[in-house]
């Protein structure tokens, strides 16, 4: 194993984003961790997560090809898009490379992942 994140984890943390529970995405961030997965390559790969939902959400099967990967993983990336908007994907992208950027300046990149998903998850309406 390279470290890599298994596409079952990205995907359940992104729920989490989805329903704006940072308890529940903070759970699966620290089990990814868990599990010894390198986080740099963790930020790579929400980038391109949140990446293939941009492009699913702009154009579904029609965009697809830009999607590189298995049918099945298009069509569970195309669901998912629907339970974000464009503005909160885009949100999403700008959030975790902000988080590689102070990862770098701080040589650890567990407390920025945490408070980029502490961002995503945000709700106006807690206290």
């Amino acid at each position: 194993m390279l470290g890599l994140v298994e596409i079952q984890f990205l995907f359940e943390l992104v729920d989490c984003v989805a329903r704006k529970d940072c308890t529940a995405a903070l759970v699966v961030f620290d089990k990814i961790i868990e599990e010894g997965k390198d986080l740099k390559q963790l930020e790579r790969d929400l980038i391109e997560h949140f990446r293939n939902l941009m492009i699913m959400k702009i154009g579904g099967k029609s965009l697809g090809r830009l999607v590189d990967c298995p049918v099945a993983i298009k069509e569970m990336l195309l669901s998912q898009s629907e339970k974000f908007s464009l503005e909160e994907i885009l949100k999403g992208i700008e959030l975790i490379i902000e988080s590689q950027e102070v990862s770098r300046i701080m040589e650890s990149a567990r407390f920025p992942l945490e408070m980029a998903l502490a961002k995503l998850t945000y709700s106006k309406e807690e206290k």
